[in-house]
């Protein structure tokens, strides 16, 4: 019987993210195994004292804007904050 059952977490949890693509891969693990009490939390990792990293382009600022959206909790810093309103 254990083997119907599918997998869903009770939390979940995102850090730093490489590019747009992955950020794909992340909202689609979300749709499949997320269930309605699942705790999600999104750490934005895009920058920090005052400045964007290198890595973040505005493709990623947006795909980040639309996982954000998914999370229960979001933990910002106040740069990551600002390129995420």
């Amino acid at each position: 019987e254990w083997k119907k059952r599918r997998f869903c977490p009770d939390g979940i949890y995102t850090g730093f993210v490489a590019g747009e693509r992955q950020i794909k891969k992340i909202l689609k693990f979300l749709s499949l195994f997320r269930k309605k009490d699942t705790l999600v939390l999104t750490d934005p990792v895009m920058g920090d004292r005052g400045r964007a990293y290198d890595f973040l382009t505005k493709e990623l600022c947006e795909k980040m804007k639309d996982l954000v959206r998914q999370a229960d909790v979001i933990t910002p810093n106040l740069t990551e904050a600002m390129l995420l309103r």
